[in-house]
């Protein structure tokens, strides 16, 4: 009989050391990662990439005048976006209001907010991969050259409108 509340103690002893060793881990990982203020971290910092990215696109030349009209109103509409769930998330001044609003599900839309920022950042991506892929292949080609020839090598119709595309056209065959 004592040799079983030995074992018993011990047991009880190591599950509540583990549970005390592991649990800080645990609430520092959902305080960095799904809560609503450290969503909005990862948010602002995907914005940031963004900004830089498509200002670097711009003045380096590799995407149109129209292009760039219709990404800089996609962008600025995430940094509205961005705006409003980050006031929203510091709104919340205490734990409790934090837990509810993650609980209402803000980490969610901030999530959503993210992967949109992501998914407009390989869009501009992919549009100077491929004005950079068609400066090279073509070597006698410069960057004034290329700004209005460049849709032409691929298709960018869900981002920039049709009539941006036929006006790069109608310039390129008029250059010609």
């Amino acid at each position: 009989m004592a040799a079983e509340t030995v074992f018993a103690f011990s047991e009880m002893f190591v599950l509540i050391f583990a549970t005390m060793t592991v649990l800080p881990f645990v609430c520092r990982g959902f305080r960095n990662c799904l809560r609503p203020l450290g969503r909005i971290r990862a948010l602002l910092n995907a914005l940031s990439e963004l900004d830089g990215l498509f200002y670097h696109s711009l003045e380096s030349g590799f995407m149109s005048t129209c292009a760039a009209t219709a990404l800089r109103g996609q962008v600025h509409a995430l940094h509205a976006r961005a705006d409003a769930l980050r006031f929203r998330a510091m709104k919340a001044t205490t734990l409790r209001a934090e837990l509810e609003d993650w609980s209402r599900g803000l980490s969610g839309e901030i999530s959503e907010a993210i992967r949109d920022v992501k998914a407009l950042r390989g869009k501009i991506s992919a549009m100077s991969l491929g004005v950079l892929e068609a400066q090279q292949r073509s070597p006698g080609c410069h960057i004034c050259d290329t700004k209005a020839a460049v849709q032409l090598y691929h298709d960018i119709s869900a981002v920039v409108p049709v009539r941006c595309v036929e006006t790069a056209a109608e310039s390129k065959v008029a250059a010609a």
